[in-house]
């Protein structure tokens, strides 16, 4: 392990220095700022939510087109053998 690992995992913060440079002013500015990230990430995962559905919309179309296209090649194909006969 290398010595800035092994220095990452032995570190243990002191307490009481913690408490000492504790500000209570930061807490509501860092709240905020979490609470702006979360509100941009549901509106980006709405975005998203909304331009899924649309892809899983256009891919079920697209396979019903696809099906349907190969029925009416089938008939028509089916049109042309009885034609023949």
């Amino acid at each position: 392990m290398s010595e800035l690992a092994c220095n990452i995992v032995s570190y243990r913060p002191d307490q009481q220095m913690l408490d000492a440079n504790f500000n209570l002013w930061q807490v509501e500015t860092l709240l905020d700022q979490a609470a702006s990230l979360i509100d941009r990430c549901l509106d980006d995962f709405k975005d998203y939510s909304s331009l899924d559905c649309a892809w899983n919309r256009f891919q079920v179309d697209l396979d019903s087109q696809g099906k349907q296209l190969e029925l009416d090649k089938n008939r028509a194909g089916e049109g042309l053998s009885d034609q023949g006969l």
